[in-house]
């Protein structure tokens, strides 16, 4: 239809101006209409969008976010095992100063005395659970020790055997009202340090060597130590040692080590 009108037009127009250029008067005649819409250039950065992301685009991003989570939990799992090891050491030294409260003080009421019926001299220390003569009967198998050579904690424990001052005669005071004497119990007091049957070390408290009461677990090594095992101790003076050695979840070993000066009640040249 648009053709049509066109043609029409330039008929008209050749008819009124037959000596004029035929060339001319067309290209006029069409300048009179509009030339059809050119399709424009879409840009690039709209093509791909439209196209979607391609298979190198998404194997980088996701071998980023893979690096990231692996990180996060690295992480998270350094410090889930800082957590627990700081439980486990919390333990270990709550119980090893419990433990090394509970010593000094049974220690600080003993002293050094010879039994007139037994003839049995305190306090008594052996080695390794080799005790001999009045005191075999507290023999037992060492503690196991998984310390490392050369460490302090490496080496023989060593417990002990005593018997502590106490008021006999009821007088409200632990000497004796005539001679003035300290008045010693009866009942011998030790401490010593097994291997229960989990495995784990346990220190005890024994009266008379009867039923052991557990005072602290995971004790790798215990040391009573005097003027005759190390000469730099004061005489009248005994030296508790406690090492402490627990393993946490993730295979991590806490260790800790206690030790305290106790002077006891007297002391015999």
């Amino acid at each position: 239809m648009r053709f049509t009108k066109i043609r029409k037009h330039v008929k008209a127009l050749l008819a009124g101006r037959r000596g004029a250029n035929r060339g001319e008067c067309a290209a006029r005649v069409l300048r009179r209409w509009p030339r059809p819409a050119q399709p424009q250039a879409v840009p690039v950065c709209r093509r791909r969008s439209q196209t979607g992301h391609s298979l190198l685009e998404m194997t980088v991003v996701t071998a980023i976010l893979g690096f990231v989570m692996l990180a996060l939990l690295s992480l998270f799992s350094a410090a889930n095992s800082l957590f627990r090891a700081g439980d486990v050491k919390a333990d270990i030294e709550e119980q090893g100063r419990m433990a090394l409260m509970r010593l000094a003080d049974d220690v600080r009421q003993a002293g050094y005395y010879t039994d007139p019926t037994t003839g049995a001299s305190y306090p008594y220390m052996f080695t390794n659970g080799m005790a001999a003569g009045h005191f075999a009967g507290y023999s037992h198998t060492p503690a196991d020790n998984d310390s490392d050579e050369g460490t302090s904690a490496y080496g023989p424990s060593r417990e002990i055997v005593f018997v502590m001052a106490e008021d006999i005669d009821g007088d409200g005071v632990l000497t004796d009202l005539l001679t003035g004497e300290i008045e010693w119990s009866e009942d011998e007091v030790s401490y010593l340090l097994v291997t229960g049957p989990d495995g784990v070390n346990q220190l005890e408290r024994r009266v008379n060597n009867g039923s052991p009461v557990v005072i602290a677990r995971f004790v790798e090594r215990l040391c009573f130590d005097d003027c005759n095992t190390d000469i730099s101790i004061p005489f009248g003076q005994v030296r508790v040692t406690l090492h402490m050695r627990k393993t946490a979840s993730d295979g991590r070993v806490i260790r800790a080590e206690y030790s305290t000066l106790v002077k006891m009640r007297n002391y015999e040249e």
